[in-house]
């Protein structure tokens, strides 16, 4: 359900993204799973805490930038804004310190190139 913009919406926002773009589901996992949401091998827990909708950095991709402009994200996490941006034309350089958490952007960020491009 996509609601207007109003004084009162405003008064009662928490000042986060999700708040004011209430289109886009949050992510969630448990005994009911988002269709993005990445599990820890066999378990009902996601592999990154702050993990993201796609259409959440999508969003600010598409009016911030033009198609093969190049996003950097000092935080990639789980890789929700290079997958966005693959879906988005654009350009992608990433960083994280977690090792675990670049294997996990790695390994998502191929399999989506394999499901877009084949």
């Amino acid at each position: 359900m996509i609601m207007s913009w109003n004084k009162k919406r405003a008064g009662n926002a928490k000042f986060q993204l999700l708040d004011y773009w209430d289109d886009i589901p949050l992510v969630y996992a448990g005994s009911i799973k988002h269709k993005e949401a990445i599990l820890e091998k066999g378990t009902c827990k996601k592999s990154h805490p702050c993990q993201m909708p796609e259409m959440l950095p999508g969003r600010a991709i598409m009016f911030s930038t033009d198609e093969n402009d190049v996003v950097f994200d000092p935080f990639t996490g789980s890789g929700t804004t290079a997958i966005s941006c693959q879906k988005l034309g654009r350009q992608f350089i990433g960083s994280e310190l977690s090792a675990h958490y670049f294997e996990l952007a790695k390994n998502r960020i191929s399999l989506k190139e394999h499901e877009l491009f084949r």
